[in-house]
């Protein structure tokens, strides 16, 4: 039960990150991880070149980690 109130938490949190991300980071992100693209299948989508795709799905992983991750002083108030 903890277990599934701890998962509903982080999907309600990304869907958070996810909703402050710009409408280009949204796209690329969802095209390459919920339609399972690759960069190149994207690039042609998006219309940009490949090497952009794999800059701006990094800079957006990256910044969904930062806004993602707990302080070091956090301590979950079920695990001590």
């Amino acid at each position: 039960m903890i277990e599934r109130e701890l998962k509903e938490e982080q999907i309600r949190e990304l869907r958070g990150c996810l909703q402050k991300l710009t409408k280009t980071q949204r796209e690329v992100i969802f095209l390459k991880f919920f339609n399972d693209l690759t960069y190149l299948e994207i690039s042609e989508i998006m219309e940009m070149r490949v090497d952009s795709i794999y800059n701006l799905v990094s800079k957006t992983i990256e910044l969904l980690r930062k806004k993602l991750k707990r302080p070091e002083s956090f301590v979950s108030p079920f695990f001590g």
